[in-house]
């Protein structure tokens, strides 16, 4: 992704409020990138090449936790 990585993009839509489910896919991973991106909110990390059953496991993690009452939802 030209520009920005999409840890990047991950902050700046928070910064900007915009509360919707993350699901992080990369090619390159690096040390702690994992940790960082579900601490900081994403539903799921998944590295290339993706399998199909993991893309739709994550995406179906997402999809509950946007659906989960506010309260519920992990910080």
């Amino acid at each position: 992704m030209p520009g920005m990585s999409g840890h990047e993009v991950q902050a700046h839509m928070e910064r900007a409020g915009l509360h919707v489910p993350v699901v992080i896919i990369t090619g390159h991973e690096t040390p702690g990138a994992r940790e960082r991106t579900l601490r900081a909110g994403a539903s799921g990390f998944l590295r290339k090449p993706v399998d199909d059953s993991d893309l739709i496991a994550a995406i179906q993690t997402a999809i509950d936790a946007s659906r989960a009452p506010q309260g519920a939802r992990a910080e």
